[in-house]
């Protein structure tokens, strides 16, 4: 994940710009429009996966960030940078593969490329997550009990309040509560310090960026069909089976074509075949009654 995009980065972003032609599409047969479309479908399709995999990813990083500053706010060890790399790889894997996506799916000549090429760099995106095809953590993740201590954490308050919850009162507002109600303002102000790690803030920043850009993406991907160069080559095969599909005379006339050269291969196969046995009667030293024997030979 960290190799992978800046290395397609590298190596389609020149040639990416060079594909930028308004006027290609033009030039484009319905076959090749077939891998256009499909060049098209899936780019458009991988962005918007890759920013609903960051929004989701936020907030998890929500939950995640609740809990450290939790354990943080009662002596526990959290390490921080963890939950800032977290943050920055996910978005710079998520954004830079899809600016190389513009090239690479553009520059493949066939549908099987186009597609392979999306689930590969669809693999790389997923490749950390613990349900992916490579989750290494799987046997030793127990989602459950994860899930069992974030809800008994928070059942017995010991989490910090949640980003929607109105903790952001006055003075006037604690004063007034403690007056009414001791106990409850003690608890109100100690969730108030509690929430003074903030420990999402810079991950928030860094998903928030990273989710403009990918709006900006994938925008700009709606249009791509009509400013940049597809490789696509024309196919013969394809060619013909949407011939047939519109045009069923032509299926008649390729049939009665393909019968006519049967028969002609036919013809031509038994008189070889006659032509080699009177041959082999001959080498044998049979005589032919009626026919000389060079005219047979």
């Amino acid at each position: 994940q960290l190799i992978t995009p800046i290395a397609l980065f590298g190596a389609n972003i020149f040639e990416l710009v060079g594909n930028i032609d308004l006027g290609a599409w033009k030039e484009y047969d319905s076959t090749q429009w077939f891998v256009v479309i499909l060049s098209w479908a899936f780019l458009f399709s991988f962005i918007l996966y890759c920013y609903n995999g960051l929004s989701c990813d936020h907030e998890n990083m929500k939950k995640t960030c609740r809990l450290a500053e939790g354990l943080a706010n009662r002596g526990q060890p959290v390490r921080k940078w963890i939950l800032v790399a977290d943050a920055f790889i996910n978005s710079y894997v998520a954004v830079f593969l899809s600016i190389a996506m513009f090239a690479v799916l553009y520059n493949e000549e066939d549908a099987q490329g186009v597609v392979m090429d999306a689930l590969a760099l669809t693999f790389i995106l997923s490749i950390d997550d613990i349900a992916s095809d490579l989750g290494f953590l799987a046997d030793v993740w127990d989602s459950g009990k994860v899930g069992r201590f974030y809800a008994e954490m928070d059942r017995r308050g010991l989490l910090p309040p949640e980003a929607d919850e109105n903790v952001q009162e006055d003075d006037s507002d604690v004063e007034a509560a403690m007056l009414a109600n001791a106990v409850h303002a003690a608890d109100k102000l100690q969730k108030k310090a509690m929430s003074a790690l903030n420990l999402d803030k810079i991950p928030a920043r860094i998903y928030g960026c990273a989710q403009v850009v990918l709006l900006f993406l994938l925008l700009l991907s709606i249009p791509t069909p009509f400013y940049l160069t597809s490789a696509a080559r024309k196919d013969p095969h394809l060619h013909r089976l949407l011939d047939y599909v519109f045009n069923p005379s032509a299926w008649a006339n390729h049939s009665a074509a393909q019968a006519m050269a049967g028969n002609v291969t036919a013809a031509a196969d038994a008189a070889t075949h006659v032509g080699r046995r009177l041959f082999r009667e001959v080498i044998e030293g049979e005589v032919i009654t009626g026919k000389q024997l060079y005219v047979e030979i």
